[in-house]
């Protein structure tokens, strides 16, 4: 994570995390020294980080098309319904 310092003087980071709900997440910590953006961050990502569970391809596919239904084409959609398991 790449802490940066303010024209204010005080330290700041951006982290992304993936979130419960599977999209992606991004934070901003600002904090008066270094050790203190970077125990916020550090606190933040091993309280909200979620590890992806372990699945076959099949299991993944019919999640990202439940997920990305409404903005693929139909024609897609058939496309990847067809793949062999």
């Amino acid at each position: 994570m790449k802490i940066t310092k303010t024209k204010s003087g005080k330290y700041t980071t951006h982290i992304s995390i993936n979130g419960i709900d599977g999209d992606r997440h991004y934070k901003r910590f600002t904090a008066k020294t270094k050790k203190e953006v970077m125990e916020l961050a550090t606190d933040y990502i091993t309280k909200n980080t979620v590890y992806m569970e372990s699945m076959v391809f099949g299991d993944a596919l019919d999640r990202y098309i439940d997920r990305a239904e409404r903005s693929l084409s139909p024609s897609t959609v058939r496309g990847y319904i067809r793949l062999p398991p």
